[in-house]
C-alpha cells in the first residue's frame, strides 16, 4: 500500500470534473486528472494526512505514459535509522528528452512526516521542488507544480529530504547502472560522477556525500517527448 499527495487546482478549473473537494472546500480532487501518476501510485481514497487527499491504493494506477528507474514492486532495501535530518539522492540520465513530473521514494516509516522532493542539475542548481506529507510504508511521491523539462544524455539528481525516521538503503546498489528503457540510475563513477549520494544538514541541501554506491530508493516519474 502506498500513499500519494496529488496536486490541487482551483475548483473553477474545467479540466477537473470530480465534485469531491478538499476539506477547506476550495479545490477539487480529481481521480482522473491530466497529470499522470508518479511512481506507480494513482488517485483514489479521500483519506488524507494533513487535510489533503491521498491514495493508499498502489494498484490503481496507469503506467502507460511515464516510466521510472524502478518499478512499483522494487525496493527491498534494508531499513536504516536516521536520527538526524538528511537529503538522500540518486543521479540519473535519459537517452531521450522529456519531462520529469515528480519524484518518488521508498518509505520505511508508517507515520505522517513531511518531506521535500527536489530535482537538481548535475552541479546542484534546483530545477523543481515540492513539499509533501507521507505516512505509509512503500513508494511515496509528489508532483511538481509543473513538469520540468530535461535533456537527453545529461546528468540530473533527484533527492528527498527528511527530518528523521527510517529510510531504505541497499549497499552497492549502483555499482552498475540500473536501466529501464530510456532512463537509468547511473553506475557509480560514470564519467567520474558518484551515485547513491546524501547530505547531512539541518535543511535540504544538494547531496554530495558518496560511499559504497548505495541505492536509497529515490526515483522520478519521466515522460519522453
Amino acid at each position: 500500500m502506498a500513499e500519494f499527495k496529488p496536486n490541487y487546482e482551483p475548483k473553477s478549473d474545467p479540466k477537473y470534473g470530480s465534485p469531491n473537494m478538499d476539506p477547506a472546500g476550495t479545490h477539487y480532487r480529481s481521480p482522473n486528472g491530466s497529470i499522470p501518476s508518479v511512481g506507480g501510485i494513482g488517485y483514489g481514497s479521500p483519506n488524507g494526512v494533513g487535510g489533503d487527499y491521498t491514495s493508499p491504493n498502489s494498484d490503481a494506477f496507469d503506467q502507460t505514459n511515464w516510466i521510472s528507474i524502478w518499478g512499483a514492486a522494487d525496493g527491498a532495501g534494508q531499513p536504516t535509522e536516521n536520527l538526524a535530518p538528511m537529503t538522500l539522492g540518486v543521479r540519473f540520465k535519459t537517452t531521450v528528452p522529456g519531462v520529469i513530473v515528480g519524484i518518488k521514494f521508498r518509505s520505511a516509516v508508517d507515520y505522517p512526516q513531511e518531506y521535500i522532493a527536489t530535482l537538481w542539475s548535475d552541479v546542484g542548481t534546483k530545477l523543481g521542488t515540492v513539499t509533501f506529507i507521507a505516512g505509509t510504508l512503500g513508494w511515496q511521491g509528489a508532483y511538481f507544480a509543473a513538469p520540468v523539462v530535461i535533456t537527453a544524455a545529461t546528468f540530473y539528481v533527484a533527492s528527498v529530504y527528511m527530518r528523521s525516521g527510517l529510510n531504505h538503503r541497499t549497499l552497492n546498489g549502483y555499482t552498475t547502472a540500473h536501466v529501464n528503457g530510456v532512463i537509468q540510475g547511473i553506475a557509480d563513477n560514470d564519467s567520474g560522477r558518484s551515485n547513491g549520494i546524501l547530505s547531512l544538514n539541518a535543511t535540504e541541501t544538494f547531496p554530495t556525500i558518496a560511499g559504497s554506491a548505495p541505492n536509497y530508493w529515490v526515483d522520478v516519474g519521466f515522460i519522453a517527448n
